[in-house]
C-alpha cells in the first residue's frame, strides 16, 4: 500500500533540491540513489549539451513481472521556474508549501514522487507490474526543450501519461494547442524630442499602432494572442529609435495559427509606409494535439479514477506540456493534472490528499493496464 508520510518526506526532499531550467543534474543524481532498490535501468542522452544544460533528459526502464509485454509510458519534467533555489517547503493546513520567498517546485516534482511511490508502493505488495518506460525530461518550462530534443524511436511504448498540469486528480488534457512565439523590430529615426522633433520617427509610436491593430486575449475557444514584453528608449528627450516587441499566439487548429502569425507580421510590415524598417521573426514552439476520449488511455485513466472514486473529466488545456511532443511523434500521451495550485508564483502549493490521490490514481493505471494482459 502507499506509505502516505513516506510520500510526503519524498517530495519534501526533492522540492528542497533546486533544478530551475538548465541545471538539473543535482535533482538528477538524487533520482538515481533511489531509483537503484526499484529495479529500474536508466539512461541520459545529450539533450543537456544540444541546450547548454548540466543535465540530459533521464529515460528509465523496469521489465514487468506480470504477462503485459509492451511496456507503459509515464513523463514528467525535472526542472522548475524560478525563483526556484532554496526551496523551503513547508506543512501547512493539510498543504504543503513554500516559505513564500520561492515557488514550491509541485510542477513537477509531484508528478515524480508520485510515479515512484507508485512503483515502491506495488513493489513491496507484490502486485505484477507492468514493463515501464519513464521519461524524466530537462527544460521543459523553457519552450519544452527537453522533450523537442528527445529522440522519440527510443520509446518502446505505444501510448502513457504525463503528470503535469493543475486541476482535480481524475483531470486530464486530451487536447492542446500549437504555440508560436514572435520578435519584432521596429527602427525608427533618433532626434532631439525639444529641439527637432519633426526630424524624428518615434518607434515606440509606432509599435503602438501596430499593438492596437492586433487582436489579443481570447480571440476564440480555440485561439489566444498575447504581446507580453517590449523593450525600447533611452531618454526622455530622445525620440526613440527602436523598439523590440516579443509576442505568441496560441491556437488548436494549426492551420488558423499559421494564418494569425502571417496577418501579424503583415500588421507590423505595414509600418514601414510610414519610414520605419521593421524586422518580424517568429518561430513554432510546440505542436498541438487531440486525443478522443475513446482511446486507450483515456478509458484506462478514467477506468481507473472510477475504481477509486474519483470524477475523471477530459479537458482541453491552453498551455503546452512535453505531452505535445509525444504526440506529435505518434504516440497518444494524456496528461493527467497533479493537483499543484497556482504554479509558476511563490504561492504555489499542493494539498496533501491530492498527492496522495494522483499516487493512488498511477497505481491503478499500473494495475488497471497489467489487467488487460490478464
Amino acid at each position: 500500500m502507499i506509505n502516505r508520510e513516506r510520500l510526503i518526506r519524498s517530495f519534501m526532499e526533492m522540492v528542497s533540491i533546486s533544478s530551475p531550467s538548465f541545471h538539473e543534474r543535482s535533482f538528477a543524481e538524487y533520482l538515481l540513489e533511489h531509483l537503484a532498490p526499484l529495479g529500474f535501468e536508466y539512461s541520459f542522452d545529450d539533450a543537456g549539451q544540444k541546450i547548454g544544460g548540466n543535465c540530459g533528459n533521464l529515460l528509465l526502464r523496469r521489465p514487468g513481472t506480470g504477462k503485459s509485454s509492451r511496456p507503459l509510458f509515464f513523463n514528467a519534467h525535472m526542472d522548475t521556474v524560478e525563483p526556484g533555489y532554496g526551496i523551503e517547503p513547508r506543512l501547512k493546513n493539510g498543504f504543503i508549501v513554500s516559505s513564500g520567498k520561492t515557488v514550491l517546485g509541485a510542477d513537477d516534482k509531484a508528478g515524480i514522487a508520485a510515479t515512484l511511490e507508485a512503483v515502491l508502493s506495488m513493489v513491496e505488495d507484490n502486485e505484477d507490474i507492468p514493463p515501464l518506460e519513464i521519461l524524466f525530461t530537462v527544460a521543459e518550462e523553457q519552450r519544452l526543450l527537453g522533450a523537442r530534443n528527445f529522440d522519440l524511436s527510443r520509446l518502446q511504448a505505444d501510448w502513457g501519461y504525463a503528470l503535469d498540469c493543475n486541476g482535480h486528480i481524475g483531470c486530464m488534457i486530451t487536447a492542446a494547442p500549437a504555440h508560436n512565439s514572435y520578435e519584432v523590430m521596429i527602427r525608427g529615426r533618433a532626434a532631439h524630442a525639444g529641439i527637432n522633433p519633426e526630424d524624428g520617427l518615434n518607434a515606440i509610436s509606432l509599435a503602438s499602432q501596430a499593438i492596437n491593430a492586433l487582436q489579443l486575449g481570447r480571440l476564440d475557444e480555440k485561439t489566444t494572442a498575447n504581446v507580453g514584453r517590449i523593450e525600447g528608449g533611452v531618454a526622455t528627450n530622445i525620440v526613440p529609435e527602436r523598439v523590440i516587441i516579443y509576442g505568441e499566439l496560441r491556437c488548436l487548429d494549426e492551420a488558423r495559427l499559421e494564418t494569425l502569425t502571417a496577418e501579424t507580421e503583415e500588421i507590423f510590415k505595414s509600418l514601414s509606409l510610414q519610414g520605419a524598417e521593421v524586422k518580424f521573426e517568429w518561430r513554432k514552439d510546440y505542436p498541438s494535439f487531440y486525443i478522443p476520449d475513446t482511446a486507450l488511455p483515456v478509458e484506462l485513466a478514467r477506468r481507473a479514477a472510477l475504481k477509486l472514486g474519483l470524477r475523471p473529466e477530459t479537458v482541453s488545456s491552453g498551455g503546452g506540456s512535453d505531452a505535445n511532443f509525444f504526440n506529435r511523434g505518434g504516440f497518444q500521451v494524456v496528461n493527467l493534472s497533479t493537483g499543484m495550485d497556482c504554479v509558476h508564483s511563490t504561492s504555489e502549493r499542493i494539498k496533501i490528499d491530492d498527492l496522495y490521490l494522483l499516487t493512488a490514481l498511477v497505481r491503478q493505471i499500473m494495475l488497471e493496464f497489467e489487467s488487460r494482459a490478464s
